[in-house]
């Protein structure tokens, strides 16, 4: 089995592992699947990046967490509440588990999608100086 096929396994096992225990807990299959999607492109998204670009990933130290934890914490903060007033207890979390996740989609998208700019960028024109981050 190549190393893509494990990683998307992998990360579909995730999903399905995430929207199992959303069914189990909301017993509704159209939020329970779309949980499942949005957290197993989300783990693809998250491996994909950490195969192709660790070095990037790894050495940026807290800038790179940060933002992340910036963006997921604003769409938890936005999406969450108000689901106590309109929401029973169960739904609520089940809705939360994919809020959080399309967050989480959503900031690793882009991640990833900035992360293949650059590289291309760099493959096309060598001369052209990688982007570094200013300290």
């Amino acid at each position: 089995m190549s190393t893509r096929t494990l990683r998307w396994a992998t990360a579909l096992a995730v999903g399905a592992a995430i929207g199992g225990f959303s069914y189990w807990i909301v017993t509704d299959t159209y939020l329970a699947g779309a949980t499942a999607l949005c957290w197993g492109v989300a783990g693809g998204f998250l491996l994909r990046i950490y195969h192709r670009h660790g070095n990037q990933f790894l050495e940026s130290g807290w800038v790179d967490p940060r933002w992340t934890a910036l963006t997921i914490g604003l769409v938890a903060v936005a999406g969450l509440p108000g689901l106590t007033t309109i929401v029973s207890g169960e739904a609520r979390l089940g809705i939360g588990w994919l809020v959080l996740g399309v967050g989480l989609v959503g900031y690793l998208g882009g991640t990833l999608s900035e992360l293949e700019r650059r590289a291309r960028r760099e493959r096309l024109d060598p001369e052209v100086e990688p982007v570094r981050e200013r300290g």
